[in-house]
């Protein structure tokens, strides 16, 4: 099963699905998976609760967006409440889903793959596919799930070491991908986040609360067993904030995918079996946060869309300034050609 799915993958971001409607059936075909295998893996009590409770899930974006902006519409993005120039931002579910589904998908199914179920422990035999798998969509999230799939490793041992399939797998795949990923990258815009302007630990302590600490306090008095790796969870959401790669952080957005959909999975999990008042402070967060994903959903329903077909790595925003840099390798020879019409 963990195989198949590797390779299932994989197609979903090579263009296995034809050009008509791929911008619709391959995220939906990949949030499928994504869906089946939790539900494999969790087992939760109520099933269709949970999924809509884990899809809605986000940080308390609403609070610090009333708290810092509120003068904006109640139908704009709110994740970056703490001020662009701060480099915070941890995405909740919705916006993730409409916004970059293939960073998405590649982090959430990666970690669903790691995860053990409640049969038995998850498998290193395929780490190596995963890895190259994850590569090839989204290198940051790849950094945010590498954690979890070391705890994995070091929990089997040496056999997934030693696994032939995982050493091929990263001289194969890995190095040529990763030599790919990295040209051009020298430009690209780095640092740690307290040498940037506006810079203050107050406000990295107010986003860590909001964003995640809220949510591991009610976690410890109503559902902390659902939570995997606590420890891996709380050191990665910790540090991610400080150090920034990308024009708006990029790296931060995308490696914290693996952590907080672990803390969306033991929030979602425990609320649905709530039986005590211990668990009331954890309902309403899940509330207050749903209805701030709701209105995200709303909110980018009413802007439109624009044709996919219609856009080149050429052409539109991504070819200006500092889009460019950031986001279009310069095309190297040896793994591109182009053609004059």
């Amino acid at each position: 099963m963990a195989i198949i799915s590797c390779l299932g993958f994989s197609l979903l971001h090579s263009g296995a699905v034809g050009s008509n409607g791929s911008s619709f059936c391959r995220p939906g075909a990949g949030l499928f998976l994504l869906l089946t295998l939790l539900l494999q893996k969790i087992r939760p009590a109520r099933p269709l609760l949970f999924v809509l409770l884990f899809l809605l899930f986000s940080g308390l974006d609403l609070i610090g967006w009333l708290i810092h902006d509120s003068s904006s519409s109640l139908l704009a993005h709110k994740e970056w409440w703490a001020g662009a120039h701060y480099a915070f931002a941890y995405e909740g579910h919705a916006t993730l889903f409409i916004w970059v589904p293939q960073h998405t998908l590649a982090g959430m199914i990666g970690l669903a793959l790691v995860l053990p179920d409640q049969m038995q422990r998850a498998s290193p035999r395929y780490l190596g596919l995963l890895g190259a798998a994850v590569l090839l969509w989204s290198p940051f999230a790849l950094i945010g799930l590498a954690p979890f799939a070391v705890a994995t490793v070091i929990g089997s041992g040496r056999p997934a070491l030693l696994d032939w399939g995982n050493v091929l797998c990263v001289v194969v795949l890995g190095i040529p991908l990763t030599a790919y990923l990295m040209a051009g990258s020298a430009n690209v815009p780095n640092g740690f986040n307290w040498d940037h302007a506006g810079f203050s630990w107050g406000s990295y302590l107010e986003f860590f609360t909001l964003e995640v600490g809220l949510y591991l306090l009610a976690l410890r008095l109503c559902g902390w067993r659902y939570l995997s790796y606590p420890s891996i969870v709380i050191a990665i959401l910790l540090l991610l904030p400080l150090y920034r790669i990308g024009v708006f952080n990029d790296f931060t957005m995308r490696a914290c995918i693996p952590a907080i959909m672990l803390i969306a999975i033991a929030a979602s999990a425990a609320t649905v079996e709530a039986r005590d008042l211990r668990c009331l402070p954890l309902v309403v967060l899940m509330l207050v946060t749903s209805i701030s994903s709701l209105l995200e959903i709303v909110g980018r329903g009413r802007d439109g869309a624009v044709p996919a077909r219609a856009q080149t790595l050429r052409s539109g925003d991504m070819a200006q300034q500092p889009y460019a840099v950031q986001y279009n390798a310069p095309l190297p020879n040896w793994v591109l050609r182009s053609h004059s019409n």
